[in-house]
């Protein structure tokens, strides 16, 4: 299998079912389908799920979002996903493997997706990934010079092959490339710690289905710092999986990094669908996104916008002993000084001096009191639970305290 287990959701599902069933409406529709974890080791021992057949009420269900209701259809197109995967990345061993079905019947009566049909394969690139190549990951080497790192997985489908190696020592796991790639741009840019141009490379070798080698390309060269460098290659026709790896001098192990844009292009759009421009906008999807927008603004309304300072309120001075007093002000903290400090209070000198039995201040609301806090410094602030409307106090008759409310400042 080459993985022993894979994660579909996303793009990667509606890319799985545009390369297997070649039709627009369902590349649409499973974007609403939940993401799926395949163990393959299992899922490839058993058959594939029988083609569901799908009624209008059934894609109603399920651009309604509510599995909760019915979930017969959520799990009818977690089911199209599960063969979709099943004819990607399983094969039989025994027998040749059967090629995939063909699609459910869209329902007549069902609702029309938009866009109506897939981006077109041919209106540009078909795969297009962008990473950082960094020297401190390079694996392979030194031989001749140079250090390698295969960045094939990095850059290609999940489904493998293992073939010879790459190079002596290299790796032997090829991934595929998308369906009907007929040629693969690479662009380095953003060079950094390169002592000339040429420093650095990136390779790959072209395999058939059957494991057989097709081509050994040079990809790309690297640029001197700060360069960029933009070639294309032609895939050979039947090469649909590929080994790449990229190599820099040994001497250059610590410092070179650059950014590699890998872009394949492929021919015809898959049967079905028909290159246009994308479709008019939606009147029911503008409704309900509009809708949810409503929502968001109503719960954002509703919450309290993060405080940038404060603002003095009411003084509540010669506090001492036990006792409350209401709130005046929206206080979200009080100031707590004390302005009078016996001498046998004991005390750390530190940044702030620290005493010790000073007292404790409890926030209370509804008359139900939160956890006190001490009083330790002198002025000390103290931030306020919600919903907190009084204040109690416990102080030692021979300190006393006066607590200042903090408004939300400007």
């Amino acid at each position: 299998m080459g993985t022993s287990a894979v994660f579909i959701v996303g793009e990667t599902a509606v890319e799985l079912m545009t390369l297997i069933f070649k039709n627009a409406a369902w590349s649409s529709l499973i974007a609403f389908a939940a993401g799926q974890t395949f163990q393959l080791n299992t899922f490839c021992a058993a058959d594939p799920p029988a083609v569901p057949v799908f009624t209008a009420g059934d894609i109603l269900e399920i651009l309604s979002g509510n599995i909760f209701n019915d979930p017969v259809p959520s799990q009818k197109l977690a089911n199209l996903l599960a063969i979709a995967a099943w004819y990607t990345f399983c094969e039989c061993a025994t027998v040749a493997t059967p090629a995939a079905p063909a699609p459910p019947a869209y329902p007549a009566t069902a609702p029309t997706i938009n866009p109506p049909v897939a981006p077109p394969l041919a209106s540009g690139g078909c795969l297009d990934v962008t990473q950082r190549i960094k020297s401190q990951d390079f694996q392979y080497g030194p031989a001749g010079g140079f250090v390698e790192i295969d960045i094939s997985a990095r850059f290609f489908l999940p489904r493998t092959l293992t073939v010879a190696a790459a190079f002596t020592g290299g790796p032997t796991t090829a991934y595929a490339f998308p369906a009907t790639a007929t040629s693969i741009r690479t662009i380095s840019s953003g060079v950094t710690g390169a002592t000339a141009a040429g420093d650095g490379h990136v390779f790959l070798n072209t395999y058939s289905a059957a494991g057989v080698k097709l081509q050994a390309l040079t990809l790309n060269t690297i640029p001197a710092n700060g360069g960029t460098n933009d070639q294309t290659a032609a895939l050979s026709a039947g090469a649909v999986f590929g080994i790449m790896w990229a190599d820099e001098f040994v001497t250059n192990t610590t410092t070179l990094e650059y950014t590699l844009e890998v872009i394949f292009s492929c021919t015809n759009a898959p049967a079905g669908t028909v290159q246009q421009p994308c479709c008019p906008p939606d009147a029911t999807l503008l409704a309900q996104l509009q809708l949810i927008q409503n929502q968001l603004n109503s719960v954002l309304s509703g919450l309290p916008s993060s405080a940038h300072s404060f603002a003095l309120g009411t003084v509540h001075a010669g506090l001492s002993g036990n006792g409350s007093f209401a709130l005046v002000g929206a206080a979200i903290a009080v100031k707590v000084e004390l302005t009078t400090i016996p001498g046998r209070l004991g005390r750390d000198a530190g940044e702030e001096v620290y005493y010790f039995d000073a007292g404790f201040i409890i926030p209370i609301a509804a008359t139900y009191p939160y956890a006190g806090q001490p009083i330790v410094y002198s002025p000390q602030l103290m931030a306020l639970p919600s919903l907190t409307d009084s204040i109690g106090y416990t102080i030692p008759a021979d300190v006393v305290v006066t607590v200042t409310e903090l408004l939300r400042g400007p």
